[in-house]
């Protein structure tokens, strides 16, 4: 398991802009494959929510999305054979979890400066220590929840390239949005039985691929780890 020493180390780094950059290189590159480009995209919106949950702006929140990912492009191969670690997606949890400490210490540092210099009392520094991600908080809970979220957007728009237009139209208005059959039939220019059997189809459909995404999202796609050995497109 990562200690808070280990973290303190690896975060310890920031004057190595070089390495920083090839870090960031790494992450943009995989975005060239669909995999990856799929993985990350759906571990950003976690790891964004999950920093503004914490009170942090939107601009301090990509800070804390593209430190995570960085830290995930430096160390992602060590996982694949270090299995004491966890789950990855405990260990991608972890990882902006320190970042968002990481941001909301140093918030607290610049108020106290800033307040010692106006000699202003330092009124919310209690307030600003007490959003840290600890064991004390429902951090777990926060990212177990939005991850499930997560994954179920995904396989939504995995299912809706796979069918017709209209098909997911019948879907969405009967399953998402709860319209009421004739409704829909009316709307549409639809029978009623033909919006329940492309309900039924789409939902097996969904459930299919809600199985696949939360399979894939449990490790890292392994196009990744050839990338890193061969620093070659994976075919």
């Amino acid at each position: 398991m990562h200690s808070d020493t280990a973290h303190t180390q690896s975060a310890s780094s920031p004057s190595d802009v070089q390495t920083r950059a090839s870090l960031l290189r790494r992450v943009r590159d995989w975005g060239d494959d669909a995999s990856w480009r799929e993985f990350f995209a759906t571990y950003s919106r976690l790891i964004y929510s999950l920093a503004q949950k914490y009170g942090l702006s939107g601009s301090e929140a990509e800070d804390v999305v593209q430190g995570t990912m960085i830290r995930v492009a430096d160390a992602i191969r060590d996982f694949q054979y270090n299995r004491e670690t966890g789950s990855f997606k405990q260990w991608i949890g972890n990882q902006a979890k320190w970042k968002i400490s990481d941001h909301l210490r140093r918030i607290q540092r610049d108020r106290e400066m800033l307040q010692e210099k106006n000699g202003t009392a330092t009124g919310g520094r209690t307030k600003t220590l007490e959003r840290l991600p600890d064991a004390h908080n429902n951090l777990e809970q926060f990212f177990e929840r939005d991850w499930n979220e997560a994954v179920a957007a995904t396989a939504l728009a995995r299912v809706k390239m796979r069918v017709k237009p209209k098909h997911f139209q019948m879907f969405d208005l009967y399953a998402v949005k709860q319209w009421p059959l004739r409704r829909i039939s009316r709307t549409l220019g639809v029978n009623v039985a033909q919006v329940y059997l492309v309900k039924s189809r789409i939902s097996r459909m969904l459930k299919q691929q809600t199985q696949q995404v939360k399979a894939q999202l449990s490790h890292p796609p392994a196009s990744g780890f050839s990338r890193q050995k061969q620093d070659t497109e994976t075919a």
